[in-house]
């Protein structure tokens, strides 16, 4: 299975990284890179934020989108597990443009065949990878924490994110500590 993601993770970064440099370059094919300008001529004109009074130059909007594509399809097949899943994320939010972009000009179905596989590659990769994190565990104790006191017998398992609330109590007693917020509450355990 991780031979699979890997080879998936390389072949859609692979990918990017060929359309974003011919979106960049035209050098790569002097044909693509004129029918690309003409495109983002007419992508400019439904650019989501074009309701707020945003309207990109295309040949900006081209240019953004290809430095984009370029390196997030590098960060997928050479970045650290984070900067991979934050690539996938923004090759994920690409694409849901890029198929927003098509709907609003009522482009034929088969322009959007490429986006909807790559998005739907990217998502069964984000999906893949968060069931494998979750299966292995984050925790190899199941998510509970030792405590640990001077006296042998008060040692006792808590759930993770709980401390005691003094040495003294042994009634049961804990705080439970949210892991973001940081913030105390008493529970029985």
């Amino acid at each position: 299975m991780a031979l699979l993601l890997a080879t998936l993770r390389v072949l859609l970064g692979g990918f990017f990284v060929l359309t974003g440099a011919a979106k960049l370059s035209e050098q790569i094919s002097a044909p693509v890179s004129e029918q690309m300008k003409a495109l983002f001529v007419q992508f400019a004109e439904v650019f989501p934020l074009k309701v707020f009074g945003y309207q990109p130059d295309p040949m900006s909007y081209q240019a953004t989108v290809g430095w984009l594509e370029l390196l997030a399809g590098l960060l997928l097949v050479l970045g650290s597990p984070i900067l991979q899943e934050i690539s996938n994320l923004l090759l994920t939010l690409l694409m849901i443009g890029a198929i927003f972009t098509l709907v609003s000009l009522n482009e034929s179905l088969s322009t959007y065949i490429p986006a909807i596989v790559c998005l739907s590659l990217l998502i069964l990769l984000d999906t893949c990878h968060f069931a494998a994190q979750t299966q292995d565990g984050p925790d190899p104790q199941g998510g509970r924490l030792q405590v640990h006191s001077r006296n042998p017998e008060s040692r006792r398992s808590l759930p993770f994110g709980t401390m005691p609330l003094s040495q003294q109590e042994h009634s049961g007693a804990h705080r439970l500590y949210h892991p973001v917020i940081r913030t105390p509450r008493a529970i029985q355990c």
